[in-house]
């Protein structure tokens, strides 16, 4: 008994650093040669790279079990009396899978050993999730484009369609289906509920694994991408590397073939170094990656003359300028005296540059300035790690990287405006973690996790603050001041991008405890998120619109000089967000070996969301009151007496209860794995799960921002100027005329269903797997998933066609339109996928998977529906996921150079030359994205729509001229909606290959040089642009005459030790 705790004891303190999501397992049976059981074998696993070890008790059955171990290279040694003793080395332990290995031992002296050629699992036998691993030789073999994250490698696992931080991943059902965690701590965007679009540097990831169908209950959203840091080793390792891109090494654009290719050169480099501290204890990593981009584009401007900011107008002579103060009297010779000009315009002139070009118009106006504006786009990634084996029972690890996406410049060239003077996201991501082993078969991992990232966008004139200058606005928040609206007829307008400073915050405490007993694997836990938002804008609406035409003068220009507005418009507040949200789940997951053939998956999670703690401006819409309900914020006087307002405590509301998410949010998971011959590789997997959507604040449609830019807390006005010559909106009082506001008209507003419930996802998969030769698997699924009570926005106030006015019509007054988020949209995905493996003795390497999808739901794209009244006629093709989706990648040893089968015999110079040769590449193909046919006109009496179908839309030669039959649609008949359904027409496909060539050479015995040239879209193969879709635009409609998709190379060196 004593003996056996001990084993269970060093089995867990093998697995501590890892007791979590990203851990392996390794299970297996021990045999004699007449397939009896060996229970008193004695098994240890080690891990070649820290050298720390662990042992582990076998069964009356024969049945030994590794749990929780850290993702590695590992050797098994199995002995026992009488038998030769068994070793198996370099055993690749994989993020979240289970490896098994059976072992019959031969009879004969311990003394004498038997080696067996270690490989890694090529089917999963003991796991009933759909996934696979990427692991560290593909990341650093496969081309990818950028080299600036995982996501280019999604591709590669089975169900996932496309790349980035959004991609397709087998019915995951949009925004907050997928998440993705480095080290067991959230890496998504809390707010969009995606994955968010900054991650590690390449050079320290380990592998990844993407969870796409049946994922455990510790896994709260239905698809997984689940990312492993490096760690140290007992040996010093690392690399130097630089890669370069630019203009000379990209073929021209397939559109316009005849323009020069622009200027643009993007160099990446870092470099990363790993090591003891304490040999077989304490261990560190550390990596740091760059990225300088520089491109430029070229803006013109139509700018005043130099001498018109003096007041001399007279190149408009025969034509004259009129003084509005002198009944209209002629200005002497056109010129303005310098004491008439507004102190304000001449604040302005800053963003009116001096021409530096002849004018391509009369007079010498027109197109009279142009600028090379260069962008300059850093990136630097940091990463660092440290892992401490304290004790036997005792083990800490605490990992941090730092992203800096920016600051983006665009500012420069001459440009005064419209550019951008900081812009970019800053990312921090912590994970610490403590383990404790707290008796022979039990153990505890607390894990403290923070996400801080900040997205900020500041405009070229920051620091400029408009309210200076015009009475009336108001001041910008701090860093976010620009240049107002200045739109001067025949004059380029002045306007600076939008301000926005975000800053968000995700908090984890996750505590997990596992149970090893008998044939059970039993983990629970808890975890605990907190997740802040702060929001502050400042855009156009608030820095003010103004605009001048030469009502006063005659010219507009001489009415700016003036200051004599046409026409002005402000927002009287800013805008400033500040939400919390907390999150609280528990599970339990008991991994079952039933048999030795038959294992069982069994989990149930809850999962527990509370609304959005608005701190600041908050009002909701209640439905049978019909009345703005106000929680938190200050009331804007221009609003009262337009709306109907109530005080949300009189209707028993607060910034804890305006929406729920229901409680009753459990989610069982079950599976089984069955190996129905015990010899042969072959097994049968199956789960089904439930899986709830947790809630951002963004979700495509739906935007529980906008809360705050409801009524009554703001309000926007538009002002316009008289037309009898005499100014009567002028800088000093701007928003003194005629006037109309946002109170004046039916507002639209935001507002949330009181039933709203939490969106929840069931999934299920069918897969076989079979490995039919060595190192070769084959694997069948069936997967699929039905969406409930996903979010959905729609305009609760949209009229019926009609020709009446449209605001009669509505059913609610005094509302224009009303977004209401509701949880009605279903949405039913099925999938077949196949999938192949086959590792060559020669050094080839190759993967396929294949996949036919079926996606039915609508409405997609975060579009409204065509109408409120009737749902059903958005269901159609999802836009998602394409029919047919194929990749295949590759990685090739070549066989050329000593002891290959090609020039085999060679030394010297000659084989430092022609050895360590490497191809690699990933192959796209895919069918189209399916289209909508619509129109753009007021045929219904309220908005636009889908055209009518008239016949059949397919034609049997389809190309770039007429990719559809376009005589197979019609605008639909006056105030009535098309009958053609959503997503009925396929564009075109689409065929990608990226490919590597590397070059390895090793300088000493521990430095190697390798060198590698990658290019994408090695045939510069012209993928086809979507066809035009608008029936009431006959110029576009079925021609597909877009092209994308020119090849692009970069160059590349590392340097290992």
């Amino acid at each position: 008994m004593l003996r056996t705790a001990r084993y269970l004891l060093c089995a867990i303190a093998l697995s501590a650093p890892m007791l979590a999501q990203t851990a392996g397992s390794v299970v297996g049976r021990v045999t004699d040669p007449s397939k009896a059981a060996m229970p008193l074998a004695r098994l240890e696993l080690v891990n070649q790279e820290t050298g720390i070890a662990a042992t582990s008790p076998v069964t009356s059955e024969g049945d030994y079990t590794f749990s929780r171990v850290t993702p590695g290279t590992y050797r098994l040694t199995v002995t026992a009396e009488g038998f030769k003793t068994f070793v198996r080395r370099d055993i690749p332990i994989l993020v979240n899978q289970t490896a098994r290995i059976d072992v019959e031992l031969e009879v004969g002296a311990v003394a004498n050993s038997v080696e067996v050629d270690a490989r890694a699992p090529m089917i999963q036998t003991d796991s009933t999730s759909v996934g696979s691993v990427v692991d560290g030789e593909q990341i650093e073999a496969m081309p990818l484009n950028g080299r600036t994250d995982i996501y280019g490698l999604l591709a590669l696992a089975p169900g996932v369609q496309g790349a980035g931080s959004n991609p397709a991943i087998a019915g995951s059902a949009y925004r907050g289906g997928a998440g993705a965690t480095i080290d067991g701590v959230s890496n998504d965007d809390a707010i969009g509920e995606r994955l968010l679009g900054q991650m590690p540097s390449l050079d320290s990831v380990a592998e990844f694994k993407v969870i796409s169908n049946g994922a455990p209950a510790e896994f709260g959203k239905s698809a997984q991408i689940v990312v492993v840091s490096k760690g140290g080793s007992n040996a010093v390792h690392g690399g130097l590397f630089a890669f370069n891109r630019n203009a000379v090494g990209a073929a021209r654009t397939h559109s316009v073939r005849n323009l020069a290719k622009p200027a643009y050169n993007r160099n990446e480099f870092g470099g990363q170094i790993s090591g003891p501290i304490k040999k077989n204890k304490l261990f560190y990593t550390g990596s740091f990656e760059g990225l300088r981009l520089v491109q430029s584009t070229v803006s013109q401007l139509t700018a005043p003359k130099t001498s018109m900011k003096t007041g001399d107008l007279s190149l408009y002579l025969p034509t004259v300028i009129k003084d509005p103060l002198a009944g209209g009297t002629p200005f002497a010779g056109n010129i303005i005296p310098t004491s008439r000009i507004s102190a304000t315009s001449q604040a302005f002139f800053r963003f009116f540059p001096d021409p530096n070009s002849p004018g391509t118009g009369a007079q010498g106006l027109g197109t009279d300035f142009a600028a090379n504006v260069p962008q300059h786009q850093p990136n630097d990634r940091y990463s660092t790690r440290v892992d401490y084996q304290l004790s036997d029972k005792d083990a800490i690890y605490g990992r941090y990287f730092w992203t800096n996406n920016g600051p983006y410049s665009t500012a420069g060239g001459g440009l005064p405006f419209g550019q951008w003077d900081g812009f970019g996201i800053s990312t921090r991501n912590l994970s610490a973690q403590y383990t404790r082993v707290l008796s022979p078969t039990v153990a505890n991992v607390f894990r403290l996790g923070l996400n801080y990232w900040t997205d900020y966008r500041m405009p070229q004139n920051h620091d400029f603050d408009p309210s200076q200058y015009v009475p009336g606005l108001t001041a910008p928040l701090s860093q976010l001041g620009g240049a107002p609206s200045i739109a001067i007829s025949g004059f380029s307008t002045v306007s600076d991008q939008p301000g926005s400073d975000d800053h968000n915050h995700v908090r984890q405490f996750i505590d997990h405890v596992s149970w090893q007993h008998a044939k059970h694997s039993v983990k629970v836990g808890v975890e605990y998120s907190q997740v802040g938002v702060v929001n502050r804008q400042n855009s156009t609406p608030y820095r003010g619109s103004f605009t001048f035409d030469g009502r006063y003068t005659g010219n507009a220009w001489a009415d700016f000089l003036l200051g004599d507005l046409s026409a002005s418009s402000r927002a009287t507040s800013n805008f400033v967000l500040d939400d919390v949200n907390t999150r609280i789940a528990g599970f339990a997951q008991d991994d079952w070996r039933v048999s030795r053939n038959l294992t069982l998956n069994l989990g149930l999670r809850y999962d527990f969301e509370s609304p959005w703690n608005k701190r600041n401006d908050l009002a909701i819409w209640d439905r049978d009151l019909n009345a703005l309900a106000v929680i938190s914020g200050k009331v804007d006087p221009l609003w009262n007496g337009v709306v109907p307002i109530v005080d949300a405590k009189s209707i028993g509301k607060d910034s804890s209860n305006y929406m729920s998410f229901g409680k009753r949010n459990f989610s069982p998971r079950a599976g089984l794995a069955y190996r129905p011959f015990s010899r042969a590789p072959f097994v049968i997997r199956s789960a089904y799960g439930i899986f709830y959507n947790i809630m951002g604040e963004y979700d495509g449609s739906v935007d529980l921002r906008d809360l705050g830019l409801n009524p009554p807390f703001r309000a926007s006005q538009n002002f316009l100027g008289s037309n009898n010559g005499i100014p009567n909106l002028t800088w000093a009082d701007a928003f003194a005329g005629t006037g109309t506001s946002s109170t004046a008209t039916p507002p639209n507003i935001y507002a949330v269903d009181k039933k709203f419930k939490l969106g929840y996802n069931q999934q299920w998969n069918v897969t076989m797997e079979w490995e039919p030769l060595r190192n070769t698997s084959l694997r069948a699924s069936y997967v699929g998933s039905k969406a409930t009570h996903f979010v959905q926005a729609v305009n609760l106030n949209d009229p019926l066609p009609s020709a009446l006015p449209i605001q009669p019509r509505r059913q609610y007054q005094p509302w224009g339109n009303i977004y209401y988020y509701e949880s009605n949209r279903n949405q039913l995905f099925n999938q077949l996928q196949l999938g192949a493996i086959r590792r060559f003795r020669s050094g080839l390497k190759f993967q396929a998977e294949y996949q036919f999808s079926r996606s039915l739901g609508g409405p997609y794209d975060g579009a409204l529906p065509t109408t409120y009244t009737n749902l059903r006629l958005d269901r159609g093709n999802g836009t998602q996921y394409v029919k047919h989706y194929l990749v295949f990648n590759y990685n090739y040893d070549l066989p050329i150079g000593r002891g290959k089968s090609i020039l085999g015999g060679v030394r010297g110079p000659l084989d430092k030359i022609i050895s360590g040769w490497q191809l690699a590449g990933i192959a796209t193909i895919a069918t189209g994205n399916f289209l909508s046919v619509t129109f753009t006109s007021n045929k219904t009496g309220w908005n636009n729509g889908r055209a009518d179908i008239i016949g059949d839309p397919s034609i049997a030669n389809r190309n770039e001229n007429q990719w559809f039959n376009t005589a197979a649609f019609a605008m639909p008949a006056a105030y009535t909606f098309g009958d053609s359904a959503p997503n009925l027409l396929q564009g075109p496909g689409r065929y990608n290959l990226d490919s590597g060539l590397f070059k390895s050479t090793k300088l000493t015995e521990r430095v190697s040089l390798a060198i590698r040239a990658e290019a994408f879209n090695v045939f510069n193969h012209a993928n086809l642009g979507n066809p035009g879709t608008n029936v009431s635009t006959p110029s576009t409609f079925g021609f597909a005459t877009g092209r994308n998709g020119s090849r692009v190379t970069q160059l590349g060196a590392r340097l290992s030790f």
